[in-house]
């Protein structure tokens, strides 16, 4: 339907001021851009799909695990500098699968900084969002914002180092 609603409109244009050579170019546009499209959408039709499936161990968890994830908030610092409205670490975060580190923070106080690897980068995790109770089975858990890429709450193992 768009492609010959597209045709037709080109074959207005023809009618005004082009030669019969332009104009069989766009007929001949007009069938080879419907197979690209309808091949487009062949090819990236099942990964589309795909997409939209949940691919964490998230179907699977048990419920107290659900409820775990479900409950934590962001901190109200947090929240503050971020300007965001929701409290939940799960509205619009995810769990950021990566390696962390502790490091010093280079003051003469020797304060620990906790550091996620993004990619080659270590990043700093910003202390508004790090949280004091303990994280689940033990493991440092970093949710970031799906969207930003912010952090927006850890959860450091065993409440710390």
């Amino acid at each position: 339907m768009l492609a010959s609603s597209w045709c037709r409109v080109r074959h207005r244009v023809c009618r005004v001021g082009r030669s019969f050579r332009q104009c069989a170019e766009i007929f001949v546009a007009c069938p080879a851009a419907l197979i690209f499209t309808l091949g487009i959408l062949v090819c990236t039709g099942p990964f589309a799909v795909a997409q939209t499936k949940d691919r964490s161990q998230w179907a699977d968890a048990l419920p107290e695990r659900k409820k775990w994830f479900e409950s934590r908030e962001i901190n109200e610092a947090a929240r503050q500098r971020l300007g965001v409205k929701y409290m939940s670490c799960c509205d619009n975060g995810d769990v950021f699968r990566t390696r962390f580190r502790v490091v010093d923070d280079g003051t003469r106080h020797g304060l620990e900084q906790w550091q996620y690897l993004d990619g080659n980068v270590w990043k700093a995790i910003p202390d508004d969002v790090i949280k004091q109770e303990p994280s689940l089975d033990n493991q440092p858990i970093l949710f970031k914002n799906r969207w930003t890429g912010e952090e927006l709450c850890f959860f450091k193992p065993n409440g710390g180092m």
